[in-house]
């Protein structure tokens, strides 16, 4: 295997965020790490001794920056002391301060390109931010492709390019990764992550340590961001504001700290276990007595529609419909029953071959067992060898059980699929079209939904290209916990956390602006948000 030093460094990170024995690693590979710290027209045969041992430091160093990407520190995972890293308030000055002047120039350009009720939401939010005022919370709200994205990237390059601290985070790793330096609202307050099914009457609590380096990085920040907030439940939300009341000492909503939410609540609301429209409600902020102190901006003009103004207004009402009648898709978009119809219009051989253009379109799908068929036949396309990866599965506590007993219920549940959990048999191929199916490093992009493409399959890893950066990583296989329906067994099993993206569920596809959609209307739409999260991702009606 050839791979460059930076990538083997991730990899190493990555296999010691899953619990593999980083000291033991770090001795028998770390001449491979960090060949690219020696000097010049060197190997470690004719490196002077001082200069190895200066590179191994120089590439120690580098491992606790990744390793702290993870929410690690070298220490914690038995590696020998490194530099001490600067608290995280000051390392995020030191990442923004050489780009203050390209932030406050790329803020300025934006200001000049938005229309008028962008122009007021910007002054006003930035102003409330800047100069003592009652009104420090603020959500920006709007319809798909209302360019809310766009207003509120603006505002952080505004405040960034004046000095000032921020806390950027998504409701997911995705919409996390757009930001420079965003991370998740569970990662960044601390707030434990409930599995979906799980019930629980506990009321939900950060686990911060108000001494905490994250703790010191809040108080210190001069605003909060949270893009897609209406994505996250209630319950995150308002622990999030009892964590801030705490640790700032303060009464008022979120401790006083300026807030700004962005996001759009006609989309596919939070995930509920009953997912009936009383669970829903109850699950969602609107009920929350926190957003009676949010002064709400909506955003009014269709930006991602602009050019197709009828189909525009046809997805508003979409999205403002409070029922889920029938809509009749054939009034707007053309309508095949024949999936090589389908896979011709999104997937012509030209753009199958190229993933920056394959990513680009998607069928959308409320079904996952349909978002599997039909990747499995645009799998079949692709004119590359396929790759058989066979997972490791084995039952919690499986030791105390008979051992057939235990083959026998492997073999029947590795036919199951299970949400979020890569399947036991994944077939892959170079130049396939895949996304990530966990937050491996937000702040790198590696998140849940993003999309890659396969460079190389080895024996025991994958390497991808991220499509966003174009950067490359090595995946290791990781491990997943679960537990399928109607079983009493927990299943460890341990695989490449990849899934095939030709398609996604209409819940997968929320954010995207995609150049071609082909819409799954087989089946009937059974979740706030479905349908107008799946017609609002392209442009124009031709698009679908």
């Amino acid at each position: 295997m050839h791979n460059s030093p930076a990538n083997l460094r991730f990899l190493f990170a990555l296999l010691t965020h899953e619990g593999a024995p980083a000291a033991k690693l770090w001795e028998s590979f770390r001449q491979n790490f960090s060949r690219d710290y020696l000097p010049y027209n060197h190997d470690y045969d004719s490196a002077p001794t001082l200069a190895i041992e200066q590179a191994f430091q120089s590439c120690l160093n580098t491992i606790v920056e990744i390793l702290a990407s993870f929410g690690l520190s070298n220490t914690a995972v038995g590696l020998l002391p490194a530099h001490e890293r600067p608290a995280a308030d000051e390392s995020e000055q030191e990442h923004f301060a050489p780009k203050r002047q390209a932030l406050r120039s790329k803020a300025a350009a934006a200001f000049q390109q938005f229309n008028d009720q962008q122009k007021q939401i910007y002054t006003d939010v930035l102003q409330s931010i800047l100069s003592p005022s009652p009104h420090t919370l603020h959500l920006i709200q709007g319809r798909a492709g209302r360019g809310k994205t766009f207003l509120l990237q603006a505002i952080i390059n505004n405040l960034r390019g004046h000095g000032h601290l921020l806390i950027i985070c998504g409701a997911t790793g995705l919409s996390a990764a757009t930001f420079d330096r965003g991370t998740t609202v569970h990662k960044r307050f601390a707030i434990p992550v409930i599995e979906q099914g799980t019930e629980t009457e506990a009321v939900l609590q950060s686990t911060m340590r108000a001494n905490s380096p994250n703790a010191r990085f809040i108080r210190a920040a001069t605003a909060i961001v949270i893009d897609e907030l209406w994505s996250l439940p209630r319950a995150v939300i308002e622990a999030v504001d009892r964590l801030l009341r705490s640790l700032l000492d303060d009464s008022k909503p979120f401790g006083g700290k300026p807030l700004i939410g962005v996001g759009d609540p006609r989309q596919t609301a939070p995930v509920t276990t009953e997912n009936t429209k009383q669970a829903t409600l109850e699950n969602s902020f609107i009920t929350s007595e926190l957003l009676s102190n949010f002064t709400i901006h909506e955003l009014e003009t269709s930006q991602r529609q602009s050019r197709d103004p009828d189909f525009s207004a046809w997805i508003d009402l979409i999205g403002d419909g409070s029922t889920l009648s029938t809509v009749d898709l054939g009034e707007m978009f053309d309508i095949t029953v024949m999936p090589e119809d389908a896979m011709d219009f999104l997937f012509p051989p030209d753009v199958l071959i190229q993933p920056a253009r394959a990513v680009e379109r998607c069928m959308l799908s409320p079904l996952n067992s349909t978002v599997d068929s039909f990747n499995n036949i645009i799998l079949q396309r692709l004119s590359s060898e396929i790759h058989t990866k066979d997972a490791r599965d084995t039952i919690k506590d499986g030791e105390n059980a008979n051992e057939l007993d235990v083959q026998a219920a492997l073999e029947t549940l590795a036919l199951i699929p299970h949400v979020g959990v890569p399947h036991r048999t994944l077939l892959l191929k170079d130049g396939q079209l895949c996304s990530i199916m966990r937050n491996l490093n937000v702040e790198r992009g590696l998140v849940k939904h993003a999309r890659v493409s396969i460079e190389c399959i080895y024996q025991r890893s994958i390497k991808v290209k991220l499509l966003s950066s174009g950067m490359t990583y090595l995946l290791p296989r990781i491990n997943f916990t679960f537990q399928p329906k109607s079983s009493p067994f927990v299943i460890h099993r341990c695989q490449f956390p990849l899934r095939a993206a030709y398609a996604t569920t209409f819940h997968g596809c929320q954010g995207l602006t995609l150049s071609r959609t082909v819409i799954d209307c087989g089946t009937p739409i059974f979740a706030h948000g479905q349908r107008y999260a799946a017609t609002s991702r392209t442009r124009a009606r031709t698009d679908t």
